[in-house]
């Protein structure tokens, strides 16, 4: 059985981090010294969407999906875990879905567990990003 307490006690973090920082959002409070949606912008290392396969003319909501990169690591690096959120995007490039994932160095990504509250927070934290085309 491999050990993924590391990996998941940075899931944790980094979640705690976005319930913070969406808090000071909608408080319209700051963040660690700064404005919510700056700390918000500079929490990421990544940004990417794709779109998935569709019949030609048939493309529909669930085939853009993106992916923010929270944190990474490799085997050279102390911190050899990695966080990320992936999600679907609607028909007007926001998000409507996402999911916390985390990763240890040599295994897959595995889903953290979110509250439907949780789930909704990490949504709004997305939703501060630009994924148009």
């Amino acid at each position: 059985m491999l050990d993924t307490e590391r990996a998941e006690s940075q899931a944790k973090a980094k979640l705690q981090s976005i319930m913070d920082m969406v808090k000071c959002l909608e408080a319209d409070e700051d963040y660690e010294g700064q404005w919510p949606t700056e700390a918000i912008d500079r929490s990421i290392l990544s940004l990417e969407i794709r779109f998935g396969w569709h019949v030609p003319g048939k493309q529909s909501e669930a085939d853009k999906e993106y992916l923010l990169l929270l944190s990474w690591g490799g085997p050279a690096s102390p911190n050899a875990t990695a966080v990320r959120i992936v999600g679907n995007l609607n028909i007007d490039d926001d998000p409507y879905t996402a999911r916390l994932q985390y990763q240890d160095w040599g295994i897959s990504w595995i889903d953290y567990p979110l509250s439907k509250t949780q789930e909704d927070t990490v949504i709004t934290y997305c939703q501060q990003f630009y994924f148009g085309s």
